[in-house]
């Protein structure tokens, strides 16, 4: 019911929109047109008096369409400028969010018995105050084990990378890393942590080559090779006309989309983390 509201809203106002739009360039041709008139009737009045010349007639035609011109261009893109302020609106209340403070690891002491693992504990947590996703989340995933989390959309497993990458803080309860509180280690002390392919892949203009070893700086081609063996992308690979020194366009639409899939899995294998994170890379 209030998706409907909310449409039936925007669509009335994108009506209003797109009517005044577009009625704008008739209406100042108009009223242009009113005033090349004006002057044709008074300056004939004004000829036939004798108090003016025909010459002056056409420089005042040609005043008129001269001051018409430039209001009749604004009006015409006065939708465009609405739409850029809005846009700036966006822009500037971005630009005017406090800076994240630069972070000081804290002097902590690991907790017995968790050096190998990753504890969600009485985990709480809601993107806004009033409403919580999660109250009391307890996950314990031992080092060497594979976790599936599986879950309608809305469920909350992405919220969960959220919160393991510290992209968000927790409200209640701990995360902790072979026995330390994340919210006690820098963000980029946890992220470098990770290694994450997302559903939707991301490959720039270049050779396979270049866009496996993007994992990690410094690669070299046997351990480029390595990785794409690992994530089994090796052998499509070698049977495209140029091997590993094949390049991909700007959307990857030279390989397929599961091929392109393999490459940033193997892309992320080259990276070594201590944490693979799959988020529904494989459907």
């Amino acid at each position: 019911v209030k998706f409907d509201e909310v449409n039936e809203d925007y669509f009335k106002a994108a009506k209003k929109a797109q009517f005044i739009s577009g009625i704008m360039m008739p209406v100042m041709q108009f009223v242009g047109n009113l005033g090349y008139v004006g002057v044709c009737v008074a300056g004939g009045i004004f000829v036939t008096n004798g108090t003016l010349q025909v010459g002056d007639i056409q420089s005042f035609t040609q005043y008129v369409q001269l001051f018409t011109q430039p209001i009749s261009s604004v009006a015409n893109i006065a939708n465009i400028i609405q739409s850029t302020i809005a846009s700036a609106e966006r822009v500037f209340e971005m630009m005017d969010e406090e800076e994240e403070k630069d972070e000081i690891p804290a002097n902590v002491n690991q907790v017995a018995g968790e050096e190998h693992s990753i504890v969600f504990d009485h985990v709480k947590f809601g993107y806004t105050p009033d409403k919580p996703l999660m109250t009391d989340l307890n996950i314990h995933v031992e080092e060497g084990q594979m976790v599936a989390i599986v879950g309608p959309t809305g469920a909350g497993k992405t919220t969960i990378i959220n919160l393991l990458m510290r992209f968000y803080d927790v409200d209640g309860g701990q995360i902790r890393m072979k026995g330390i509180d994340t919210r006690d280690m820098t963000k980029d002390a946890v992220r470098e942590k990770f290694g994450m392919v997302l559903q939707d892949t991301w490959l720039f203009n270049g050779t396979i080559a270049d866009n496996i070893a993007y994992g990690r700086e410094g690669a070299t081609k046997d351990e480029v090779i390595g990785a794409a063996k690992a994530a089994y992308a090796d052998d499509f690979i070698r049977r495209l006309p140029n091997g590993y020194d094949t390049v991909l366009n700007e959307e990857g639409s030279n390989i397929s989309q599961g091929q392109k899939q393999l490459l940033t899995i193997a892309r992320a294998i080259l990276s070594d983390p201590s944490i693979l994170i799959l988020d529904e890379a494989t459907s």
